[in-house]
């Protein structure tokens, strides 16, 4: 078996209550280019992903003897979207699958990252001096998908595994890639397995060629004529396509359906109790990757991001805040001939709102951004690409981000205190203030009122606060999305639990030092 990579045995998995794989058999040998041809729907990517593990079998075994040590190492993958990380150059997006590192943005690389980035690069056939600083965005899909090519082959795999390559690309283009996957194929003397539902790729590339209808655990070999032209072939194989697919539509008609019943009231309330579970394990998974050290190029990005860039809104609002609360106040103290203590009144509203509105602000401006991004990474299968280039998501980008509003959100909480002074001040120095007090009293009174015991509650608040934001926004982001509707669903989700986790946590440390 030294010459088998991957071996099928009596595979079963089952989703949705249908047999998706059922009993199946399959072998790729090493030099083999297997393509696997089937409608959509009737399940390629659930084999590819038992394929790479993804998916545990409820029944049988998937073997790689082929593959010594870490499948990863030595198998690269291209899935159904390019999955290129947009915010990150294209030199940077090959770099990372070279370096293993979450990191990386831009160069300076090491001499050798750099040679082996143009070397792909040209492999694909894309000039490295136009492209290699050019974000993805900038690039047309046919440019995107040699990129993300370069990505697979740049360290050297073994096997290729290609799920639908040319998706959303015009004929022209399909065939393109086509060619340019053959002839690295063969120059590189990899195997591969791409999975698609174009025949002329099977004509173009395949050998062997099967059709993917596994319902029974088969998967049928294209018997592919010898000695004819290329029209000739691409005609039988239509025909045996043609074939196969009524057969697998009667066969599925068949198929082993797992019986289902709708869930009742009943059943749904008990569900809630181990959703609770489920979700303390999440939670618990997430934070189990604060054990590893943080990159400090990210920590400083995010911090940059997300506590720096919030200044100017902070500035804003507290300052409002600040013109609106000293308006408020003298229209009260005056009444009562009480003008000298409206610095102190200001001072402790400002301790007791600061923590509070900063936390709002964040979670509205940064949770949602980082929920919309978390969960477009997933849903582009930007999280999968990266776990095939050995580089971890979750421990690569939650720990700079939760350090990250762990110090901006008390650093925009003490700072929000100064800007609401300002703001009162700008009502104490305009004609319109009828208060007794002048600017200066207010300045040389309004900080004897901050004790160190108090700035220190807004910042252990704002340290909570910012925990909350970044767990619940990348948590959020982070679990699996089938459809855009479902990363709304996790900010707007995100959002309220954030809102819900700042109101306690305000609520309870109050309490605890009132």
């Amino acid at each position: 078996m030294a010459d088998i990579l991957f071996n099928f045995q009596d595979v079963v998995v089952a989703l949705a209550g249908r047999r998706v794989l059922d009993g199946l058999c399959w072998e790729l040998r090493a030099g083999d280019c297997a393509v696997l041809l089937g409608p959509s729907g009737s399940g390629k990517t659930v084999f590819l992903h038992t394929l790479l593990g993804l998916i545990t079998p409820d029944e049988g075994r998937v073997e790689r003897p082929g593959l010594d040590g870490e499948l990863f190492s030595q198998a690269a993958v291209m899935f159904q979207e390019d999955a290129l990380l947009d915010e990150r150059t294209v030199e940077a997006n090959i770099a990372l699958a070279i370096e293993e590192r979450a990191d990386l943005f831009s160069g300076p690389f090491s001499a050798k990252t750099d040679h082996a980035i143009d070397e792909v690069l040209r492999e694909v056939r894309l000039d490295p001096k136009q492209v290699r600083r050019a974000l993805p965005s900038a690039l047309s899909g046919g440019m995107r998908r040699r990129v993300a090519l370069a990505r697979a082959l740049v360290r050297r795999p073994k096997v290729l595994i290609a799920d639908e390559p040319t998706t959303g690309l015009d004929p022209a283009s399909s065939a393109a890639i086509y060619d340019l996957l053959g002839s690295l194929i063969r120059k590189r003397g990899m195997s591969a397995v791409i999975i698609t539902h174009d025949p002329s790729c099977a004509s173009r590339l395949g050998y062997p060629v099967y059709f993917f209808s596994p319902v029974e655990g088969r998967m049928p070999r294209w018997p592919a004529p010898e000695g004819v032209s290329p029209e000739e072939r691409h005609k039988s194989l239509l025909l045996w396509m043609h074939d196969q697919i009524d057969a697998h539509m009667a066969r599925r008609t068949n198929a082993n359906v797992l019986e289902q019943e709708l869930p009742s009231p009943v059943d749904v309330l008990r569900s809630w109790p181990m959703r609770f579970v489920d979700g303390l394990g999440a939670v618990g998974l997430i934070m189990a990757n604060l054990a590893w050290p943080p990159s400090i190029a990210l920590l400083l990005r995010n911090f940059v991001q997300w506590g720096v860039g919030s200044i100017p809104l902070t500035a804003l609002i507290f300052v409002l805040l600040g013109v609106v609360m000293q308006a408020q106040s003298e229209a009260g103290l005056l009444r009562y001939g009480a003008s000298r203590y409206l610095p102190e009144f200001v001072a402790l509203s400002l301790l007791r709102l600061s923590p509070i509105l900063t936390g709002f602000l964040v979670a509205g401006r940064c949770g949602s951004a980082i929920s919309a991004h978390t969960g477009y990474m997933q849903l582009s299968g930007q999280f999968r690409v990266l776990r095939t280039m050995r580089v971890d998501p979750e421990r690569g980008f939650f720990p700079p981000l939760f350090w990250s509003l762990v110090a901006a959100v008390p650093m925009l909480a003490v700072a929000g205190i100064g800007l609401g002074a300002l703001g009162a001040l700008i009502v104490l120095a305009s004609p319109l203030s009828h208060a007794r007090i002048g600017p200066d009293f207010f300045m040389n009174d309004f900080p004897v009122h901050l004790s160190g015991g108090d700035i220190a509650i807004v910042i252990v608040k704002g340290m909570l606060i910012g925990a909350g934001i970044a767990l619940i926004a990348f948590g959020g982001g982070a679990r699996p999305k089938r459809s855009p509707a479902e990363v709304t669903s996790a900010i707007t989700g995100g959002l309220v639990a954030a809102f819900i986790w700042i109101t306690v946590v305000d609520t309870v440390v109050s309490l605890m030092f009132p």
